[in-house]
């Protein structure tokens, strides 16, 4: 069986950590599959991970620590002889930790994954990615967009759509009480829900503004599910706000569930590569506002628009929303959308594993 080290991963329960995460169950037996992350993995991905007996390589962060951290590389790539490095990229920097793969074993592959459209970085993120057009042997990416931040106009990148495991997200009536319950939401209030990492590209801030126009004329809640480097600034603005109708519920162990419990979904980015959670929130049924920085591939049906990043023209449009929030009966359309639209996890995980048999 051949060996595969995966890079990419942390313990944010984010898109590219659950496509990670998705690509490992389906493939955990093809190959011998371990992991690089550069802190310790925490959570629901490290229980499910040590159940399997995974290989997990903790080696710190090169920027911090670069001595300590070059001695773990050189020595995990030296002990094991991998066939396949596959790094999942939102800047590449994260190509620096495979520096020692091709040294101990000339015949390794290396699959560079682009999940991401832009980094304020960009001086850093070019530099390193002459490094990475060099030494990859393969270039894969979400979309376009992300292909053409992560790879520049040089290299023609193979598009594999951020697809989902679409039966997890189905809209359960169930999931919707039970969220709720725990949650002291009643069944008569309006929820608009967001799920993604707490850092600048999510873009937290537009949603304090967007609450402080909308809590407390309407029945309204807003619930963000998901941690990062942000949170507890986000949430400290929330409270000295006033914003008390803002529920944080940190990390969560299914947050498949939560989008059951929402009725709006937002998603006001800087930027994104193509937002896994895009897909998700729509394969629940749930009708989506967008920022119009993200790439308009991510609408899979008119129940998705796509907005400029204007306070007035979310409130107006959301308002709208509220207002038929009565007649809108369609939830159980969002797997049909989904299938439709090419994002069903099984299909697309055998067109990158005829990529690796094929390297």
């Amino acid at each position: 069986m051949k060996k595969m080290l995966i890079l990419g991963l942390t313990s944010i329960v984010g898109g590219v950590e659950n496509y990670i995460m998705n690509f490992h169950e389906k493939l955990k037996n093809n190959y011998e599959i371990d992991f690089l992350l550069q802190f310790p993995l925490e959570g629901r991905f490290k229980r499910r991970l040590e159940n399997e007996n995974c290989k997990i390589h903790v080696v710190g962060n090169l920027k911090r620590k670069p001595l300590s951290t070059l001695k773990k590389l050189k020595r995990i790539y030296k002990d094991n002889n991998y066939d396949f490095i596959y790094v999942n990229l939102c800047n590449s920097s994260l190509f620096l930790y495979t520096i020692y793969a091709k040294k101990y074993n000339k015949n390794c592959k290396i699959v560079c994954h682009s999940h991401n459209g832009f980094d304020k970085h960009k001086f850093q993120h070019k530099l390193i990615r002459k490094l990475l057009l060099r030494n990859t042997d393969c270039f894969i990416s979400c979309s376009d967009v992300a292909a053409k931040w992560m790879y520049g106009k040089t290299k023609n990148a193979i598009i594999i759509k951020n697809a989902i495991d679409s039966a997890k997200f189905e809209f359960n009536e169930s999931d919707r009480f039970n969220i709720r319950s725990c949650l002291n939401i009643s069944k008569d209030d309006f929820v608009i829900g967001h799920v993604g990492r707490f850092e600048f590209q999510k873009n937290h801030e537009f949603i304090l503004e967007l609450a402080k126009k909308l809590i407390g004329q309407r029945k309204i809640y807003f619930l963000l599910v998901g941690t990062g480097s942000k949170y507890e600034h986000i949430k400290y603005m929330a409270d000295k706000q006033g914003l008390d109708h803002i529920i944080f519920t940190g990390i969560v162990d299914e947050p498949y569930k939560y989008y059951s419990s929402m009725d709006l979904f937002i998603l006001p980015s800087h930027f994104e590569g193509f937002p896994i959670v895009g897909v998700e929130a729509q394969t629940n049924g749930l009708q989506c506002l967008f920022s119009d920085k993200i790439t308009f591939s991510s609408s899979l049906s008119d129940r998705c628009k796509m907005l400029p990043l204007d306070i007035d023209v979310w409130v107006n449009t959301i308002l709208a929303i509220y207002s038929n929030k009565d007649k809108d009966n369609n939830r159980l359309i969002g797997m049909e959308i989904c299938k439709e639209s090419g994002y069903d996890l099984n299909t697309e995980i055998k067109t990158i594993n005829k990529i690796f048999e094929q390297l």
